[in-house]
């Protein structure tokens, strides 16, 4: 998790940085934050870079799902982002 962390530029600044981790920790349940853990575009790494955005979006809404075990307050939560709004995304996105 560390290395995906070092090798991400994040755009979005020291706030992207500190939404990662708290999402990151909300997933891990536990002490440790691990690879699997991090949004897609860390994980992929350089391979994101040739995704658009909506597919991102797509594989991070998706990742976080899972990691929440299909609770949509939760990931909602996670996404920062109304349960409303993640519903449409589900439906955009037929993330069922």
């Amino acid at each position: 998790a560390l290395a995906a962390l070092e090798d991400y530029a994040f755009p979005g600044n020291v706030r992207e940085l500190r939404n990662v981790l708290e999402r990151a920790a909300v997933a891990a349940e536990g002490k440790a934050i691990a690879a699997e853990h991090l949004p897609p575009q860390l994980q992929a790494g350089k391979k994101a870079r040739g995704m658009t955005l909506e597919e991102m979006e797509k594989r991070h809404i998706a990742a976080v799902l899972d990691q929440t075990r299909g609770k949509k307050s939760k990931a909602a939560e996670v996404l920062g982002i109304s349960r409303k709004n993640l519903l449409e995304k589900r439906k955009k996105y037929k993330l069922d």
